[in-house]
């Protein structure tokens, strides 16, 4: 299998897309979701109107602290900005939605929001609702990505299931197991 990464072709028009990767700072996206990400851009298949926005706790985060396990971080370094907020406030994420109109507004037209849960799976209940009551659930081209393991148990995966109903209608929502679904990772745009 060889490393080196060969041009993508984009005969279909990837739309303009934002991808919120909410716990930016963890291991899954350190280790997997931006290096992933690093090797598309590489291909060559990220949309021209292409952002990243981090959603992250710690207020004095670095990107450059991110993209250390990143070959290539310069892929990366212009579309992909740190967003500090409280994840159990609903002004918070109405102001997130405000962020993300604005750079829709740059883009010239409406983005496809990819909300990418890379957070433990007894905190996505709170995130999923939040997302729900401030209104982002119901945005056009918004599209909800979880990481396995899906709750802790089969009560909660139940539970959580019941909670993501509430809020997302099942076309906007990808569970995905990374060491199964590598591939459909990779060709989530």
């Amino acid at each position: 299998m060889s490393n080196n990464i060969e041009p993508v072709s984009l005969d279909n028009k990837v739309p303009a897309t934002i991808f919120i990767i909410v716990g930016i700072s963890g291991d899954l996206a350190r280790r997997k979701l931006l290096p992933a990400l690093c090797r598309i851009a590489e291909a060559g298949a990220l949309p021209d109107k292409y952002r990243i926005i981090g959603i992250t706790r710690q207020p004095n985060l670095e990107i450059a602290d991110l993209l250390t396990k990143v070959d290539k971080p310069d892929y990366l370094a212009g579309r992909i900005e740190l967003y500090p907020m409280d994840l159990q406030s609903t002004e918070e994420f109405k102001r997130l939605d405000e962020k993300l109109t604005q750079i829709e507004t740059e883009f010239g037209e409406e983005a496809q929001r990819l909300f990418y849960l890379s957070v433990p799976p007894q905190i996505s209940r709170p995130i999923i609702e939040e997302l729900g009551l401030s209104g982002l659930a119901n945005r056009p081209r918004t599209k909800l990505l979880l990481e396995k393991p899906f709750g802790v148990d089969l009560e909660s995966a139940q539970e959580l299931a019941n909670y993501i109903n509430r809020y997302f209608t099942p076309d906007q929502v990808y569970r995905i197991d990374h060491y199964l679904g590598k591939e459909t990772v990779q060709n989530i745009l």
